[in-house]
């Protein structure tokens, strides 16, 4: 449903109802999709937010894409890394 979330952000430009994520307001996922829609996707909505150039990224990509797959030593099961707190 990430993409309800998102409409908060442009879903009036379009008539649609901004807070159709209230419906899943109960569920335990709630405020970590919310807030993450909030950190990350809100601002790629904006077409003047300040962003780098895509080859800003290639050195991090490439360092992804050439380790071992499922490398114990980065994917260590029951721990989330790479995002800081807000």
């Amino acid at each position: 449903h990430h993409g309800i979330f998102q409409m908060l952000y442009y879903g009036h430009h379009y008539g649609w109802n901004r807070n159709a994520r209230d419906r899943f307001r109960d569920h335990p996922c709630f405020d970590t999709c919310a807030q993450f829609c909030e950190r990350w996707d809100q601002s790629s909505f904006d077409p003047d937010y300040p962003a780098w150039p895509l080859s800003h990224f290639e050195p991090m990509v490439r360092r992804v894409f050439t380790r071992k797959a499922h490398d114990p030593a980065v994917i260590r099961e029951g721990e989330v890394t790479g995002l800081s707190p807000a």
